[in-house]
């Protein structure tokens, strides 16, 4: 999951204007793309050290793998691998040979094994370097491993000296009303996620179909149980009741959501389905209020599309075990190839992005990863986990270049042997990095995802081939989100304020923060509706239907954006 450590404090200058562009229609769809005011850190280095130790400020750039022990010698089920400045260090296309930095820097290596920690797949990071864990029951045929923190445990990875402790222990029950421990008879916990905004932790439980909410000592909050409320029978809740991934985004108007993947149908053996739009795997998300507690009930916003390949015959898309929000709002997906409850398999679990469009998300982009799919639909091998990386091409101590411009995913297949290109007769499963603008399945593009893949072997064993027992993965970011420096403002001419949870208001996907102005117009040039500092938040009031005028002032660089707009209360 996301690795949060946001919360530095950097000290900010801002440049010179960049060039401008700007283009404007009154076309039914107009663009306006702005090169404005950019910052850049002052002092980096010594900005983050101010508030941070060095041995933590210098994880930014680093990923961490979750999996079930690939061998029985070491036992180990986390990885943590030093992939900064990817671009100076790593070769692209062959494994870049690495070790598993908990074995040198951690004065007790144990803490990081099985019998320690148990079987775990979610996995995020703190606003202070500290390393979440959590407990899980979906790898393949092998023994599902009960840590000490139990079948729904959560393990603190302390960023200062890696010693590990049990943050969050299980009740050995359908429900509880403990407010520290999570209720679980073995079905284990699906993933875990830091909220920057609100510093706190959110984390799925598959026994009793909840989101907790954690504070930083462990603590519950709250919870929220969507759909329909569980009756504290022990066992795992039903498909369609299961949140597995969690991520949370703030929008310009300063509102948080957090987004929850819905585990609703098996790969390979789907069976009964929920009625729609749980009849597929899908994505609801919820609103937080200003204190970050869950406000409202669930909204839907996504369904996965169907796949059919070789390895998918029957065609429903897997469930989305991870997600990820970029700095600007797009939202990383990674699927996992569950075939049931406890039983995995490979090799139809893509990676996507999604951008949000007049209010619906849609697929941005799909990423190639692995090497089997060349001949088929796409390259689908991630095990189910992926985050936003650095394209880091400068070796400057300090300096991570290439911000969310990389993605990593925990992944089968990097490479296989039967199904290398070039004939190269090893394998490599568990790590690979792909840039986020995209990569290709043909062989002569200079993007082609196999010569141009990042490659990072679970153990370093290139005969080895530990098919189905990676996890999810993270890297620690302290990427932060200019709306000023690129902007893209799509310029609305429709919106239908009907209450229906769509487009119900004049929204804009470049405001962000506070000072943009809006005016609004009737036909006769009557100004309606005016806002200094708007939020995205007008729905027309009570206008009538009719197409109105509309003048957009930036809070960037003041200039004005201008378009026709359709007010409709009805759907078109």
């Amino acid at each position: 999951m996301r690795c949060g450590v946001t919360k530095w404090g950097l000290d900010l200058v801002r440049l010179p204007a960049s060039t401008l562009f700007l283009h404007s229609s009154f076309s039914d769809f107009s663009i306006i793309k702005i090169r404005v005011m950019r910052y850049a850190t002052l002092l980096f280095v010594s900005a983050i050290t101010l508030s941070l130790p060095a041995q933590v400020a210098s994880f930014i750039g680093m990923a961490a793998m979750t999996h079930y022990p690939s061998d029985t010698a070491s036992e180990l089920c986390l990885n943590v691998y030093d992939t900064r400045d990817v671009v100076v260090n790593a070769p692209q296309g062959n494994n870049w040979a690495m070790t598993n930095m908990l074995l040198s820097n951690s004065a007790d290596p144990n803490q990081f094994k099985v019998s320690r920690m148990g079987s775990v797949f979610g996995i995020t990071v703190d606003g202070s370097g500290n390393m979440y864990v959590a407990a899980c029951g979906t790898y393949n045929i092998q023994s599902v491993i009960q840590g000490s923190a139990g079948s729904a445990g959560i393990y603190r990875v302390n960023a200062l000296d890696w010693s590990v402790d049990d943050f969050v222990t299980t009740v050995n029950a359908g429900s509880s009303s403990s407010t520290t421990q999570i209720p679980n008879t073995g079905s284990g916990l699906g993933n875990i996620n830091f909220d920057q905004y609100n510093d706190q932790l959110f984390v799925t439980n598959f026994e009793d179909g909840k989101i907790y909410r954690y504070d930083l000592n462990g603590n519950i909050l709250s919870t929220f149980d969507p759909f329909t409320a569980d009756n504290g029978t022990a066992g795992w809740a039903a498909l369609g009741e299961l949140p597995f991934g969690v991520a949370v985004t703030k929008d310009g108007a300063g509102n948080c959501r957090l987004f929850f993947s819905v585990w609703c149908r098996n790969a390979y053996t789907p069976g009964p389905a929920p009625a729609a739009p749980r009849d597929k795997n899908c994505i609801y998300s919820v609103a937080l209020d200003a204190n970050g507690n869950f406000s409202g009930t669930e909204q839907f916003e996504y369904q996965v599309e169907d796949f059919v390949s070789q390895w998918s015959p029957l065609g429903p898309g897997c469930v989305i075990s991870t997600l990820n929000f970029s700095v600007d709002g797009h939202l990383l997906c990674a699927e996992r190839s569950q075939i049931d409850m406890s039983s995995l398999s490979a090799h139809n679990s893509r990676v996507y992005l999604l951008e949000n469009s007049t209010g619906s998300w849609i697929i941005e982009r799909w990423l190639h990863i692995g090497v089997i799919g060349l001949d088929d639909a796409i390259c689908a091998n991630t095990s189910g986990g992926a985050d936003f990386g650095f394209y880091d091409d400068d070796a400057t101590p300090g300096v991570n270049a290439g911000c969310e411009q990389l993605v990593w995913a925990s992944s089968d297949a990097i490479k296989y042997d039967a199904y290398n290109p070039d004939g190269a007769t090893h394998k490599v499963y568990g790590l690979t990095g792909v840039k986020r603008s995209g990569n290709s399945m043909v062989a002569t593009d200079p993007d082609f995802v196999y010569t141009t893949s990042y490659m990072i072997d679970l153990n370093g064993d290139l005969t080895d081939q530990p098919k189905t027992w990676l996890g999810s993965c993270c890297v620690w970011s302290d990427c932060e989100y200019d709306p000023c420096e690129s902007y893209v403002c799509n310029l609305v001419n429709v919106f239908t304020p009907n209450k229906d949870g769509k487009n119900d208001f004049l929204a804009f996907s470049c405001i962000s923060g506070d000072g943009w102005g809006l005016q609004v117009f009737d036909r006769w040039g009557a100004e309606v509706y005016k806002s200094d500092n708007y939020k995205n938040d007008w729905d027309g009031g009570q206008l009538v239907e009719g197409v109105y005028y509309y003048i957009l002032t930036s809070a960037c660089d003041g200039r004005k954006m201008n378009a026709f707009c359709h007010l409709q209360r009805a759907n078109p």
